[in-house]
């Protein structure tokens, strides 16, 4: 069977049009699945310094109203106020654990140091509870104020050494960088 040069040049674009076609499709697939694993990672990245900032304001928010209850008098004030610290360490427990189960190995260890120092703040916090109840201000305020203070300097540098390593990782990758400023500038608005 004999081909005209016409058959000829048709089927050779057409075949140049098929190849083409289907090398689209592949890239097209292939830039999608690279989007998806470049959104998994900016999204885990940006969660992981989200959390890092909620630990941030509920630790705040516990030595807040630690420093609160020491200006209260009555016990029914005091009980409101053991309520209120109760719920900031409830969502501070949640928020950690949440953070350690997207953890990588190197964040793991940072959040064990972070939390050995918020089990003796919260030992400490029971001390000054106990103290507050038998209506031994003075005494409580000591202890919250001297170790107090001191425990809270100690969990705010694990706090901003975890912050500072998701923030390097982020670096890394110039993509989950702006994800992570738009984060960052979104959290700043709350």
């Amino acid at each position: 069977m004999k081909l005209t040069i016409k058959t000829k040049l048709t089927l050779a674009f057409g075949l140049l049009l098929a190849m083409l076609a289907g090398s689209s499709v592949l890239g097209i697939r292939e830039l999608e699945r690279a989007n998806q694993r470049m959104e998994h990672l900016v999204r885990r990245e940006v969660e992981s310094l989200q959390l890092a900032q909620q630990i941030n304001r509920r630790l705040l928010q516990f030595s807040r109203g630690e420093r609160n209850l020491l200006l209260m008098k009555t016990q029914d004030e005091m009980k409101v106020g053991f309520g209120r610290i109760d719920r900031y360490e409830v969502d501070l427990n949640a928020a950690l654990k949440q953070l350690a189960t997207e953890s990588s190995p190197e964040d793991l260890k940072r959040l064990k140091e972070f939390d050995g120092v918020w089990q003796e703040m919260r030992e400490l916090h029971g001390k000054v509870r106990e103290l507050l109840l038998h209506l031994s201000n003075v005494h409580a305020a000591e202890l919250a104020l001297n170790e107090g203070t001191r425990l809270m300097r100690d969990l705010e540098l694990n706090l901003d050494q975890l912050r500072e390593l998701f923030a390097q990782r982020a670096k890394a990758n110039p993509e989950a960088m702006k994800g992570v400023v738009s984060a960052l500038s979104a959290i700043r608005q709350l």
